[in-house]
């Protein structure tokens, strides 16, 4: 989805579980540039995050749906239209970014449909949005893990 003629709000997430399935947990970073090119200005980071139990992929859709909802509840406290703003998703997961884009169905787990659904209802409320699949490496220097 175009990103272009709107200020834009970076999200990145990472979630993972041990053992795969067991206990989920979960990572974001909310940053924005607000129509700045010198840099981002990073509004929240969260480390570690329990999100239950379940699989990787879970905990990478529940990350990113509670992330979501987060930045989604400081445009509101700051008195600010979602429809302003652009969204950049940033994950290590294929089948996130995949799904966010536009791919239905890239996974058969009907869970993780719903949860894709979901997340998809809350980006509605931005201008746009698009994810961009990045190297796990990259998220594990973020977060740690």
């Amino acid at each position: 989805m175009d990103n272009m003629n709107c200020a834009e709000i970076f999200i990145s997430f990472d979630g993972g579980c041990r053992p795969n399935p067991g206990r989920m947990y979960g990572s974001y970073n909310i940053s924005h540039d607000h129509g700045f090119k010198a840099g981002r200005k990073l509004v929240e980071h969260k480390r570690w995050i329990p999100l239950g139990q379940g699989t990787n992929n879970r905990a990478e859709y529940g990350i990113m749906i509670l992330a979501v909802n987060r930045t989604l509840e400081l445009l509101e406290i700051a008195g600010m239209d979602p429809k302003k703003f652009c969204v950049s998703l940033i994950t290590d997961s294929n089948i996130v970014a995949t799904r966010m884009n536009g791919d239905p169905v890239v996974n058969g787990d009907i869970y993780l449909r719903e949860m894709g659904r979901r997340a998809e209802q809350l980006l509605r409320r931005f201008k746009s949005y698009k994810a961009t699949w990045m190297e796990r490496s990259n998220m594990v220097n973020l977060f740690g893990h």
